[in-house]
């Protein structure tokens, strides 16, 4: 379980290929491909480096026009189906 005074990073670079407006990491340990659009792609870059919870958030209202609530709730259920998928892992906390 985690909380939002957290920090996250990915667990391992995957590549990806850009296929219009969407993105699909390759992973080949696990034989799977995962799509992610321009906002998850966004949070994925984000975390190559280990990156506060709260400083994610500002950096993604920043960057994209959606209201707090919403993107509390989209950036919670994508980390943990990245969290779930062994693709980040919890770096403090």
């Amino acid at each position: 379980m985690w909380t939002e005074s957290n920090s996250f990073k990915i667990s391992r670079e995957l590549p990806f290929q850009q296929i219009h407006e969407d993105y699909i990491l390759l992973d080949s340990k696990n034989a799977k491909a995962h799509e992610l659009n321009v906002v998850a792609f966004s949070i994925w870059q984000q975390l190559h480096v280990e990156k506060p919870y709260q400083e994610l958030l500002a950096e993604l209202m920043n960057e994209f026009e959606i209201d707090l609530d919403s993107l509390k709730r989209d950036l919670s259920l994508f980390i943990n189906d990245l969290l779930t998928k062994d693709l980040i892992t919890i770096t403090n906390g």
